[in-house]
């Protein structure tokens, strides 16, 4: 199953996927906020993420899974 993109109002910015951590760069659609966010850890009091990697992210929102992907000119790396 996968989650409505439309009710959730979250959009990858960024990723760094390094040895040690990884984390994603969100923003919330509502607010104009931006954050930086770790695997594990709940977005925005809405979504968990539960995979990062250089270009997408998974999250779990409302029992689903969806995956984000970073838009076309945004920033994905190795570090």
């Amino acid at each position: 199953p996968v989650a409505n993109t439309q009710q959730l109002k979250i959009r990858l910015v960024g990723t760094t996927v390094g040895k040690q951590s990884r984390s994603a760069i969100l923003e919330d659609l509502n607010k104009n906020e931006q954050d930086v966010f770790s695997e594990k850890e709940t977005a925005f009091g809405r979504a968990m993420l539960v995979d990062i990697k250089a270009e997408s992210v998974k999250i779990q929102y409302n029992g689903k899974i969806e995956t984000l992907l970073l838009e076309e000119g945004a920033t994905g790396g190795n570090g």
